[in-house]
């Protein structure tokens, strides 16, 4: 019984510990033209996918980053978004498609601001075939995922 309290709590507790601080946010460049295009929501949803994604890779693999900056240089839905079907009134959401994907990059540092790495991905779908039946960010959360999986093993090589 005690080893279960224990591990409840260190699973409570650790991840805190792991990352003070993760941001992320669209490329300064291209966010308000973004927002424009697909709506705030999705700057929403795809900031806390990509922070998510992050606090459980760290949490895996147990290494202490006091802070991660992370910027959406680009991402694009597999399908047509809220605000693009509000725009578009003859726009179908459920049957229009398209490959989707993410592009990345990410600093990492430790309590004293020292940078420990910095890195870049980037994973667009090639096959329209399997977009069909996926949802409106799909191969967007596949590179997210795979990013922070790539990113904690870039810190950890080091």
């Amino acid at each position: 019984m005690r080893s279960v309290i224990t591990a409840l709590v260190a699973g409570f507790v650790l991840p805190a510990a792991l990352a003070n601080e993760i941001n992320v946010a669209f490329d300064p460049d291209t966010a308000e033209e973004w927002t424009e295009t697909y709506g705030e929501r999705e700057v929403d949803y795809l900031s806390e996918r990509v922070s998510n994604d992050l606090h459980e890779a760290l949490a895996a693999s147990g290494l202490s980053v006091a802070h991660v900056d992370v910027t959406i240089v680009d991402a694009r839905p597999n399908r047509p978004t809220f605000k693009q079907v509000s725009d578009r009134p003859g726009l179908d959401q459920f049957r229009s498609y398209s490959v989707g994907g993410m592009a990345l990059r990410a600093a990492a540092f430790d309590a004293d601001g020292t940078p420990l790495a910095d890195y870049a991905y980037k994973w667009f779908s090639h096959d329209i075939r399997f977009a069909s039946h996926r949802p409106t960010w799909s191969d967007a959360n596949r590179a997210s995922d795979i990013f922070a999986r790539r990113f904690i093993a870039e810190l950890t090589d080091e």
